[in-house]
């Protein structure tokens, strides 16, 4: 009988309803997202989060010996930022809530949502339903269709690429932004506890390509709890809209520990199936030498040497593009293909087209 109810129920929101037991203390997240083309159509992704915001003392004390941050040494300006960058750290993750989803006419309901309260659907569409979205700056609107009393509005983007163009994939901390990945202080401090900086000349940078017809994806190893923060820096700094990719992180389980496994797989394993699913699209690859981004980047110049056009690595560890660990990195890679720099000035033209 529980099974029968439950098909019932989806089946109801899928064909219009409102999204099931989405309560008044419960938000809703959007992540930005992409469609893509497909020989049956367009197939659109969707991605969001359910959770409800409090704070839980349990998870508070979970969250402090993870984040070894002496809290009596801050002022009470960083005391102000840390309290609301690990708020979405706190919440009551929402599971088994059925979000269904609008965009222009159209309507579908999620998969039930996981432990983390994260949901996803990829939605297959014909070209005729393709079409009729409104299309705005080359994104189509999501929203999360909620009861009638409710007013409430928690709505999203798919960003659309087509088969042919150029992709900037993004790194963020130190490529973007002044992490200071390499000592573990600062990075703490500077990821909790202070206002985001951008990195010098950077958002100028991307928004140059961005007018060249260049689209964005913010690729991290950071956790999405950081998301509603970082989608902050990015429009207020400048940078253009793109797609995020980011873990999943859960306090409570061992995703927490996924966190510091080796980010060589964890990006290969977003970007390769990215790269994939666009056979005819080129790509640019930036980031920086705090960590591994010229060992990953690498790997994909190899694996799809025609797609592509540029690995950029902002140089924050000194060492120039004669390093031993360059030489040996991206020795298989045409010496023209990759370029390592300290200001964005030194980067040879892109001809993005």
């Amino acid at each position: 009988m529980k099974e029968l109810a439950f098909i019932a129920m989806l089946a109801l929101c899928c064909h219009g309803g409102a999204s099931a037991g989405v309560r008044e203390d419960e938000r809703i997240v959007f992540f930005p997202t992409y469609a893509f083309q497909t020989k049956a159509g367009w197939m659109l992704n969707v991605h969001g989060w359910v959770y409800e915001p409090e704070e839980r003392p349990v998870l508070g004390v979970m969250l402090r010996r993870a984040i070894p941050i002496d809290r009596d040494k801050l002022t009470s300006a960083e005391r102000l930022v840390y309290r609301e960058r690990t708020r979405y750290f706190l919440p009551d993750n929402e599971r088994g809530k059925l979000i269904a989803v609008q965009a222009g006419a159209l309507r579908r309901t999620a998969p039930p949502t996981q432990a983390n309260g994260h949901f996803k659907m990829s939605w297959q569409l014909s070209d005729a339903q393709f079409d009729a979205f409104g299309i705005t700056n080359g994104m189509i609107s999501v929203a999360a269709l909620l009861d009638a009393n409710d007013a409430r509005a928690f709505t999203g983007a798919i960003h659309v690429l087509s088969n042919r163009g150029i992709s900037v994939v993004s790194d963020i901390d130190d490529t973007i932004k002044v992490s200071e990945v390499r000592d573990q202080e600062a990075l703490l401090l500077n990821t909790f506890c202070r206002p985001f900086k951008s990195a010098p000349r950077m958002a100028k940078l991307y928004a140059g390509w961005q007018a060249q017809g260049a689209q964005f994806h913010y690729v991290s190893a950071s956790p999405w709890q950081l998301y509603p923060a970082l989608a902050e820096f990015v429009r207020t700094e400048g940078f253009p809209p793109g797609t995020f990719h980011m873990k999943a992180l859960r306090l409570k389980d061992s995703t927490f520990l996924a966190l510091f496994n080796d980010p060589i797989a964890y990006k290969l394993a977003v970007l390769e199936p990215l790269i994939a699913a666009f056979p005819d699209r080129k790509f640019v690859l930036a980031g920086d030498s705090g960590e591994k981004d010229p060992e990953i980047y690498a790997k994909l110049a190899e694996r799809f040497p025609t797609r592509i056009e540029a690995v950029l690595i902002r140089n924050v560890t000194g060492e120039t593009r004669q390093a031993s660990r360059y030489r040996a990195v991206f020795r298989r890679i045409p010496s023209e293909k990759w370029h390592v720099f300290t200001e964005p000035s030194e980067i040879p033209r892109l001809t993005l087209k």
